[in-house]
């Protein structure tokens, strides 16, 4: 089945990337890998609520304007009332 199939069925596509390094280079997909990019702790919390969603959004596109192709990204938030990643120990809210 190909990729545009198992879309049109509304299954997610799944692209692999591998990064890592060689020597003291980063490498994506066996490719020298220039890393511009910029710390974001708060995307995870805006991205978990459909109001301010849509400013993640505009954060990645205008790193993207110039140029960076790296976020880096907080993904935590235990206990709590405030849209917890993680409401009780070793359960996960996926809406977050």
């Amino acid at each position: 089945m190909t990729s545009r199939q198992e879309i049109a069925r509304g299954r997610p596509l799944v692209v692999v990337i591998l990064a890592g390094t060689q020597g003291t280079r980063f490498v994506m997909n066996g490719k020298p890998f220039y890393i511009n990019g910029f710390n974001a702790y708060w995307m995870m919390y805006m991205a978990s609520d459909p109001s301010t969603r849509a400013k993640v959004t505009c954060a990645l596109q205008q790193g993207s304007k110039y140029g960076m192709n790296v976020a880096r990204v907080w993904a935590f938030s235990d206990g709590g009332n405030d849209r917890p990643l993680q409401p009780s120990n070793g359960s996960y809210n996926e809406d977050t």
